[in-house]
């Protein structure tokens, strides 16, 4: 993610990463995190957490760009093996606009995580009428696999429990 994102905007100095992760229907927990580069070199600066979405805009500034990651409940999670219109066949009767897809293509299957848009839209509402910039989203856990090269622990805390990363 972070080497794309070099590429999309020019990250010279802080951005924040916002998490969310459902617990219910009703219920989210909220993870912030500051991150600062220097060269090309990352680091954290602050980590804040809470259960309350505006405690979170007491937290970030609207001159530092924003990134989104959701997780939890009503985060849909599958491996697929690669086929024409798989989207369709995951979904059934349901129609694919109405989602958003976070997508690891690999040479024979596809990591594939999804949630739809009126969920993911609600967030991006409320914080673009408070004037930040989101620049992207990642749903659910495949983002990791995108990170991992930047992880520079042997353990990470993920969706509460610890998951080793190699």
């Amino acid at each position: 993610m972070f080497e794309k994102l070099t590429h999309i905007i020019p990250l010279k100095s802080t951005f924040q990463v916002i998490g969310i992760h459902f617990l219910s229907e009703d219920e989210a927990q909220f993870y912030v995190l500051t991150i600062h580069k220097k060269q090309d070199e990352f680091s954290i600066g602050n980590r804040f957490e809470t259960k309350q979405f505006e405690d979170v805009f007491k937290e970030i500034e609207t001159k530092y760009p924003v990134l989104l990651h959701f997780s939890g409940i009503g985060i849909l999670n599958k491996r697929l093996e690669r086929a024409v219109n798989y989207r369709q066949k995951l979904l059934f009767k349901s129609n694919p606009d109405d989602f958003y897809f976070y997508e690891l293509h690999q040479e024979k299957t596809i990591f594939v995580s999804m949630c739809r848009k009126k969920i993911i839209d609600a967030y991006l509402e409320q914080l673009e009428t408070k004037k930040y910039h989101v620049i992207d989203i990642a749903i659910g856990p495949f983002v990791k696999f995108a990170l991992r090269s930047f992880l520079s622990v042997s353990y990470t805390h993920l969706r509460a429990h610890e998951t080793r990363h190699d």
